[in-house]
């Protein structure tokens, strides 16, 4: 059972992916995601990196789709929302295959320079894009585990894992996708 402190990090995940702000998610919605995640990065419409992103929205899609009852033009509540995630994350290698792949994209899409580090003008950047609310500058000492001003790809790994399975209200992962 996921407790109520994490459902509203998930809540406050799902306004994040209602880009049009209607109070449920539509395919459309993630796609927006990975049409401003692909624009801030430059990949154009057709390129390999582009199709690769949308696809990986596109997979995250499809179980959700499921759970609203797979109508094509489905609709996803934020009940539904959050009970496909429970399912997720009541089952490691579930999360692994789902949440846990979407990690590694998510610190390749930060690390634009490809030095393997993510700085703070590079998660502004992916925050932007993505609508997390706020000012990142404000919450990146959060993320930065070790202090050095930076994100590797273990830290945002171990982030995003934090941020989905922590009932501390203190852990940084929570800040993840900004303000919980």
């Amino acid at each position: 059972m996921v407790s109520a402190f994490r459902r509203g990090k998930l809540a406050h995940q799902f306004r994040i992916y209602d880009t049009n702000g209607d109070g449920v998610l539509e395919r459309s919605d993630l796609l927006r995601v990975a049409d401003a995640l692909a624009g801030a990065r430059g990949y154009e419409p057709g390129s390999a990196a582009y199709e690769s992103l949308a696809a990986h929205y596109e997979a995250l899609w499809a179980p959700l789709q499921r759970r609203a009852g797979g109508a094509l033009r489905a609709r996803v509540t934020l009940e539904a929302y959050l009970a496909w995630h429970e399912e997720v994350l009541a089952d490691v290698a579930h999360y692994e295959k789902t949440l846990g792949a979407m990690a590694g994209l998510v610190f390749d899409l930060f690390d634009e320079d490809g030095d393997g580090i993510v700085h703070l003008a590079e998660y502004e950047q992916f925050a932007k894009a993505t609508g997390v609310p706020g000012t990142p500058a404000s919450w990146f000492p959060r993320l930065d585990l070790d202090g050095d001003g930076r994100l590797t790809r273990d830290e945002v790994r171990a982030l995003i894992e934090e941020f989905y399975f922590s009932d501390d209200p203190h852990a940084p992962g929570n800040w993840f996708f900004g303000a919980p």
